[in-house]
């Protein structure tokens, strides 16, 4: 039995995230809704949660889907905020995603220039994810980090 079956028989079909040699790595989980009320267009929906998605680069890097970060922290229009408020050198575009994701600094600059309900909750789930998951070496199926 090859090394990569093994790893996923117990579905009886061979997972790519097994594969010990891939390149790129995904994670996508739910923030949990922020404390103070959501701003904007979805401020009716007190119960809402944030998806993020994340991706880490053959390099380690991670890089976080930028409308997903504009959105919790609360701008009406994602996509005008990245273009005004992060530089292009913290901007990276994946070829097969679409949309515009951001790096670590690209993520601390919105949050710096954010003055609305929700940056610093964001900050603090952001800086403890940063922690937890920048620069890891093992793998927790039970936690978010895209390793």
């Amino acid at each position: 039995m090859s090394q990569n079956s093994r790893d996923s028989s117990h579905i009886g079909v061979w997972n790519p995230a097994d594969d010990p040699n891939r390149q790129h790595r995904w994670t996508h989980f739910i923030i949990p809704t922020m404390p103070k009320p959501i701003r904007g267009k979805y401020r009716n929906h007190p119960n809402a949660y944030f998806g993020m998605f994340v991706y880490q680069s053959p390099n380690k890097e991670l890089y976080f889907f930028s409308y997903n970060v504009a959105f919790a922290l609360g701008y009406d229009e994602p996509r005008e905020a990245i273009e005004k408020l992060v530089p292009s050198s913290d901007k990276k575009r994946i070829s097969y995603a679409s949309g515009i994701f951001l790096n670590k600094e690209g993520v601390y600059n919105l949050i710096s220039k954010t003055n609305g309900l929700n940056e610093n909750e964001f900050k603090s789930w952001f800086d403890d994810y940063i922690n937890k998951c920048e620069n890891r070496t093992t793998i927790d199926v039970f936690d978010n980090c895209p390793i």
